[in-house]
């Protein structure tokens, strides 16, 4: 008898411990995803940043040619 309430502790111990690594491995993807949000937001801030820039450079340009038309007298 007692081996067989034994045999149960067992089977309910091996439960848990399969439970506790399935919540490990939960937890792992959680941060995974995490740090892959992290990423995405931050490329999304250098693609603004960028696009800012490139604005920045099609001003200057555009300046470029109104001095150039200036210069030549259009």
């Amino acid at each position: 008898m007692a081996s067989i309430a034994r045999e149960r502790v067992n089977i309910v111990q091996d439960k848990g411990n399969i439970i506790r690594k399935r919540c490990n491995i939960i937890r792992e993807k959680d941060r995974i995803v995490r740090e892959n949000d992290n990423m995405d937001a931050m490329i999304h801030e250098k693609s603004i940043m960028i696009q800012e820039k490139d604005a920045m450079i099609h001003e200057k340009d555009v300046m470029i040619q109104e001095k150039d038309k200036e210069i030549q007298g259009i």
